[in-house]
């Protein structure tokens, strides 16, 4: 990342919800240097500033915000010639993209990052871009090719980094789920749980959680659905991730709803809304809707 000039400092913070709390404070203006450094030529110091950006937009629910600071960053990274940077902005927006649902724009911007990476014999990040591509494809609903994917990978991940490994067992754990295979789907979360526990993994602990929670959820299990979900709600809010914490949290004001609580169901919702910028997201505009007809209601 950029290095400190001349009487310039490092900055430093306690921890996750030390950084969180200082980027939304500076987010206007970290947007704007992102900008300005692009204005002004200096195409590596908007890309990598863009890039410190990623996880606060991506934990905060700020997509547009991520998208469009993306979009002058990998401006900025062409410009400069700058293949690296090219490669690294492409798989950002890729993030961006899926979070917005555009899973075929994320698709795009993946295949070139992968096109870059190869090129570049980042072989490291490929892997973490096939996680990516896996991520993309469960959305999209091709849950059996994601299963195929990541169980080929899965050896040669096995040695090497635990969250990645979690991350990898997560999404095939959400995907056997979706395709009703219910005791590989636990088998694959508690794996990915144990992994992300002895890695002190939190954001890793609260996927395994709300997959969990999907589990007991498809199986017509609302109580122990709805304790998964409050305790991956709480891990990700320890993960300083309000925006996942917000959908895990919409999903169980849904499931609340459904099952004629509407009184718990609301709680959950506002506390969903709470947590993220409700213009940003789909999710947030959606419950701002729900809980105004309902507040609405004689």
């Amino acid at each position: 990342m950029i290095e400190p000039g001349p009487g310039e400092t490092r900055l430093r913070f306690a921890g996750h919800g030390d950084a969180m709390r200082w980027f939304t404070a500076e987010r206007q203006v970290l947007i704007a240097l992102v900008g300005r450094a692009a204005r002004q030529g200096r195409h590596t110091d908007a890309w990598q500033l863009a890039l410190g950006m990623q996880h606060f937009f991506d934990r905060s629910g700020r997509w547009a915000d991520w998208t469009t600071t993306g979009e002058v960053a990998l401006e900025a990274a062409r410009a400069g010639g700058d293949l690296v940077g090219q490669a690294r902005m492409h798989r950002s927006l890729a993030g961006a993209a899926y979070f917005r649902r555009e899973h075929e724009t994320a698709v795009g911007h993946l295949d070139q990052a992968l096109e870059l990476l190869a090129r570049l014999g980042l072989h490291d990040e490929m892997t973490r871009a096939g996680i990516n591509r896996a991520m993309i494809l469960g959305a999209q609903g091709r849950h059996e090719k994601v299963v195929r994917t990541l169980s080929a990978a899965l050896g040669p991940w096995a040695a090497g980094d635990d969250k990645l490994l979690a991350d990898a067992l997560v999404i095939m754990a959400a995907s056997n789920a979706e395709l009703g295979r219910e005791e590989e789907a636990v088998r694959c979360a508690e794996q990915a749980m144990a992994l992300s526990r002895g890695a002190q993994y939190r954001l890793g602990i609260a996927e395994a959680w709300e997959v969990l929670g999907q589990v007991h959820s498809a199986r017509r299990e609302l109580g122990k659905a709805v304790d998964c979900w409050r305790e991956a709600a709480v891990a990700y809010q320890e993960a300083s991730a309000a925006a996942p914490a917000a959908e895990v949290l919409a999903l169980l004001g849904d499931a609340l709803a459904a099952a004629g609580d509407q009184d718990a169901a609301v709680r959950a919702w506002q506390e969903a809304l709470a947590l993220i910028p409700s213009a940003q997201t789909r999710t947030g505009r959606r419950l701002a809707g729900l809980l105004a007809a309902v507040t609405s209601r004689p």
